[in-house]
């Protein structure tokens, strides 16, 4: 399966990574499978 392009803005000192779940405010984990999804994209700071 070939990666779909992904229109995101990265600004410099910055990487893209995808991660299954995301932790809402409240303390909830919303796993991407329950959406359709594989993954959701994180914009975070390059190490």
């Amino acid at each position: 399966m070939k990666q779909q392009p992904l229109a995101l803005p990265i600004p410099d000192g910055y990487v893209l990574i995808f991660r299954p779940w995301i932790t809402l405010k409240n303390g909830k984990k919303l796993y991407a499978a329950q959406l359709g999804k594989r993954a959701f994209p994180l914009i975070v700071r390059a190490k």
